[in-house]
């Protein structure tokens, strides 16, 4: 019996979230930038939650920055 759930039913991560972890940052370090729990960046990330507007533009901010600079250290992201 396969899986009764199809895969488009199923929570979509958020688009940073593979640009956040290629370059190491960690949920506690966005948590702490965005003033926010841990447990708020984990759903917002994987998809279970839409992150609110503004938080939203925050994480493509610092994903495009994370983008442009692919060599630098995390606390530079």
């Amino acid at each position: 019996m396969g899986n009764p759930i199809p895969d488009h039913f199923r929570p979509q991560p958020h688009p940073t979230k593979e640009i956040f972890r290629k370059n190491g940052v960690r949920y506690a370090d966005l948590a702490a930038y965005l003033g926010c729990s841990i447990g708020s960046v984990q759903w917002w990330l994987s998809g279970l939650r839409q992150p609110p507007h503004e938080i939203e533009n925050i994480l493509f901010e610092l994903a495009d920055k994370c983008e442009s600079r692919p060599n630098q250290p995390k606390e530079e992201c």
